[in-house]
């Protein structure tokens, strides 16, 4: 017998009422909060404002989106009660949690951020202003849709792994600088901070990101570091994603019974090798992403700051001899 392939988005349904997560559109209907309301209360959130893809600004308390009792009330709140807890306790806490319960935790915020502005008007001046995010884009995140699925029902993601994950420790801060959230939507490359816990994440490309330089981070999951020191592994981490050269392809096979689990097998396209899959690294570009990034809070910063010609570019996270930079919560060296 042939196999069958899983591609729940083929039935998805797009309607503004649909169920974001399972497509189904219920006589009694649940909003979920992008962000969820626990770590909204955590952080101090609820009336602060996020900045949407039209520059224009929405509390995060009012990001929600259709969802129906079921993927609310068990599938998704048994998740947010996982990370939710493990939270609370560390980051080496949500570090030893099983990956796809991390990586289903993030795929629902960066799915669930693109459902509430595919509803949102690109001009809210305009009455007949178009959606932040078309339609056939979100055609595009049909795979990681997919995925997500697997909160829903019985997964098993075959090594490697459709992502990359990094989770470390950072300083607490004051409120204004204790949460973080930035993506890259195109390159579905994720980060987010809160309450001493930084998860930055690649939510598509075959764990190869892991693979190479998990060396890399390792020695960064034993002390806890500056904002500004997750933020230039972010960048890091972004700008590599930005050079993939082949687009990462999986197959999600249905069992033969209807109890079985979906299978899901990342394809190493065209048998390259990990180490094939990304273009050349540009210092300069990496340093002026690192710019744009960092300008957020350090609006003084300038490109000759961060770039010395021909390839240096300043280093928060690491020495010149390459080993770790400990610093404290002010980001003072620590002996």
């Amino acid at each position: 017998m042939d196999a069958a392939f899983y591609n729940p988005f083929e039935q998805m349904n797009l309607r503004p009422d649909a169920c974001f997560l399972c497509g189904g559109v219920p006589d009694e209907r649940t909003r979920e909060h992008v962000f969820p309301l626990w770590l909204l209360q955590r952080q101090d959130l609820l009336d602060a404002k996020l900045t949407l893809l039209n520059g224009t600004t929405i509390p995060y308390r009012q990001l929600t989106v259709p969802c129906c009792r079921e993927c609310n009330n068990e599938h998704l709140s048994e998740l947010e009660n996982v990370i939710k807890g493990a939270s609370a306790k560390s980051a080496s806490a949500v570090r030893d949690l099983p990956e796809v319960q991390v990586f289903q935790w993030m795929a629902k915020i960066f799915i669930g951020l693109l459902w509430a502005e595919l509803r949102l008007k690109a001009d809210r001046a305009e009455i007949d202003g178009g959606p932040i995010v078309p339609r056939e884009v979100v055609e595009d995140f049909a795979v990681l849709h997919g995925h997500l699925q697997s909160v829903r029902r019985p997964f098993v993601f075959e090594n490697p792994t459709p992502w990359s994950l990094f989770v470390t420790e950072v300083h607490s801060f004051d409120s204004q600088l204790d949460f973080d959230y930035q993506d890259s939507v195109f390159g579905l490359c994720f980060g987010i901070r809160f309450s001493g816990v930084g998860i930055i994440a690649c939510l598509q490309d075959n764990s190869t990101q892991k693979e190479l330089f998990g060396e890399l981070w390792e020695p960064l999951y034993s002390v806890p570091l500056h904002w500004q020191q997750w933020e230039e592994m972010w960048v890091k981490v972004m700008y590599r994603h930005s050079l993939l050269r082949r687009v990462p392809k999986y197959l999600s096979v249905l069992p033969p019974s209807d109890d079985g689990p979906v299978h899901v097998i990342s394809l190493r396209t065209g048998g390259f090798a990990p180490e094939t899959m990304w273009g050349e690294w540009n210092q300069q570009e990496y340093a002026e992403m690192l710019l744009a990034v960092l300008q957020r809070k350090m609006p003084w910063l300038t490109i000759d700051d961060l770039f010395i010609p021909p390839d240096k570019v300043m280093s928060w996270a690491f020495k010149a001899n390459g080993s770790v930079n400990t610093v404290d919560a002010a980001g003072n060296p620590v002996a």
